[in-house]
């Protein structure tokens, strides 16, 4: 069996939004295919990194965490911090 498609049990219940950051200048994941993406997901946000590329994480961390944390905080609700 190869290990990469293996199945991890996980206990994070499925949630009504994802997160997938698009970048104005990601020519991999287009800006309109990343807007159709989103809305085709029930409650999904999107926000977009005006001035990065195919690496955002990398290009823009400071923002890119900030944004992954408000979300995950989101997740957890106002009371759970």
């Amino acid at each position: 069996m190869n290990p990469a498609s293996a199945q991890t049990p996980t206990t994070v219940p499925a949630v009504p939004a994802r997160i997938a950051p698009p970048a104005r200048h990601n020519f991999c994941t287009p800006l309109p295919l990343s807007r159709e993406l989103a809305h085709g997901i029930p409650n999904a946000g999107l926000t977009v990194f005006e001035d990065a590329g195919e690496l955002i994480e990398l290009e823009r961390p400071a923002r890119f965490f900030a944004e992954v944390n408000a979300f995950v905080e989101g997740l957890n609700g106002p009371d759970q911090g």
